[in-house]
């Protein structure tokens, strides 16, 4: 009897144990750790995801200075990194003064891969511009074979190691422009644009242009260039700088000969009618004053307005811009319209 007693109580003292060690088990939080450190980012998280439901090309340049500030609109479609410098030699410039030349050193922050992966989530492009204004480099580098192939390389690794979707060439010369000279820059486009293709597959390449290009008055065969581009970028601003002589907008849609020198629908038009014979193409204009869109009318503005770069798409009916305005043809008649 005394035995069972006793046995009777150890049951019920384990019992009574193993209820208090459940209750613990099932009341207590014990804090988690997480195997990730602060610094570490989550580069798989991606940002909400907005597609352009507009057939265009909405192409935004981000250029260094302003990687660390920017906010990007989500209807961009193309985002192009600016820039990187083309050395004579054909070589990209690393150094400035003994120090990281900025536009090579920015490309490599944990600022940029943020944007890169904020663009490439909105289902856009990122694309790199790679520049050269300096003119005695950019006769070196158009004379030289040798220079071109460097330059060619230098592309190729910079594709290697960023995933870029496009290559843009903002090559702006100063100098005295001869046939030879524009020849070359056709050649070297070419050579690019054969290399592209041949290495790599969807890789697009473009070229930027002043608006006066479409007179054939730079250093830009724009029919022969326009065979071998996947579109051009039309660079309609700075028609009235600080220096210029006379005083007028920075981007004049209209007014022409009558109130200033040119206008950007002039050289609009005659980029069309040089390409229509060639391909089908449209164009956009981004218009903007004190951060309002604008209505374009017949008659020519009396006031400065800031406008993004045109762009000219070689091989489909779209074409830029940042915007809700776009020129149609109609006749003889160019319209805007609101889209």
């Amino acid at each position: 009897m005394i035995k069972k007693r006793l046995k009777m109580m150890v049951i019920a003292l384990l019992l009574l144990i193993s209820l208090a060690a459940a209750g613990l088990w099932w009341f207590w939080d014990q804090p988690l750790l997480s195997p990730l450190s602060q610094g570490q980012v989550f580069q798989f998280l991606q940002p909400a995801v907005h597609e352009n439901k507009n057939n265009k090309i909405i192409y935004g340049f981000l250029p260094y200075w302003n990687v660390s500030k920017v906010s990007l609109r989500p209807e961009l479609t193309h985002l192009a990194y600016f820039s990187l410098t083309i050395l004579g030699d054909g070589s990209i410039q690393t150094l400035l003064n003994g120090n990281a030349e900025p536009g090579y050193n920015r490309m490599s922050s944990e600022r940029f891969l943020e944007l890169y992966t904020q663009t490439k989530a909105n289902q856009a492009q990122v694309e790199l511009v790679l520049s050269q204004f300096d003119t005695e480099d950019i006769v070196s580098l158009l004379g030289s074979p040798t220079a071109q192939e460097r330059l060619i390389s230098s592309i190729d690794a910079a594709l290697i190691a960023y995933p870029f979707t496009g290559i843009n060439i903002d090559i702006e010369y100063s100098g005295e422009v001869t046939p030879q000279l524009q020849k070359q820059l056709t050649m070297l486009m070419t050579r690019l644009n054969q290399h592209l293709d041949q290495r790599y597959q969807g890789i697009q390449l473009s070229i930027d242009m002043y608006a006066s290009a479409a007179e054939d008055t730079g250093l830009w065969q724009v029919g022969p260039l326009s065979e071998q581009v996947d579109f051009i970028v039309v660079m309609a601003y700075d028609f009235h700088r600080r220096s210029s002589p006379l005083a007028g907008p920075v981007a004049p849609i209209f007014g022409g000969d009558e109130l200033w020198d040119s206008d950007i629908s002039e050289h609009l038009r005659t980029f069309l009618s040089k390409f229509l014979a060639l391909k089908s193409y449209s164009a956009c204009l981004f218009m903007v004053m004190n951060g309002k869109q604008l209505q374009l009318t017949p008659r020519p503005p009396l006031f400065p307005i800031r406008a993004a770069p045109l762009v000219l798409n070689a091989s489909s009916h779209y074409l830029l811009a940042a915007t809700s305005s776009s020129f149609k043809k109609a006749g003889a008649r160019w319209h805007c319209h609101r889209t």
